[in-house]
């Protein structure tokens, strides 16, 4: 009788062992959804991130863009200007070439 008791107390602590850990694991399995749920949300995170910069770097490269075709022209009218410049220094010295014999 007492073998009987014996190894029922056994099975009992067993199953309690067994439930002990099958609890455990649940919570270890909980903890690694949650975790799971933290990198998926902090990964979405960073993709916007990642959009929002790439954006504004496409906003930049168009600004750079529209800057450099400004400067080439500011630049096409200062050569202009300097070709010019030169003409009417051209002629100034013409001009006072010409008062001069007079």
């Amino acid at each position: 009788d007492d073998q009987l008791v014996t190894a029922k107390t056994q099975q009992v602590q067993a199953l309690q062992s067994m439930q002990d850990r099958f609890e455990a694991l649940q919570d270890e399995a909980e903890s690694a959804d949650a975790r799971l749920q933290e990198t998926k949300d902090a990964n979405m995170d960073l993709e916007s991130q990642v959009k929002t910069l790439k954006r504004v770097l496409d906003e930049e490269h168009t600004t750079t863009s529209s800057n450099d075709a400004e400067l080439i022209r500011i630049r096409a009218r200062a050569v202009a200007a300097e070709s010019q410049v030169a003409t009417l220094n051209l002629r100034v010295e013409m001009l006072g070439r010409s008062a001069s014999r007079l």
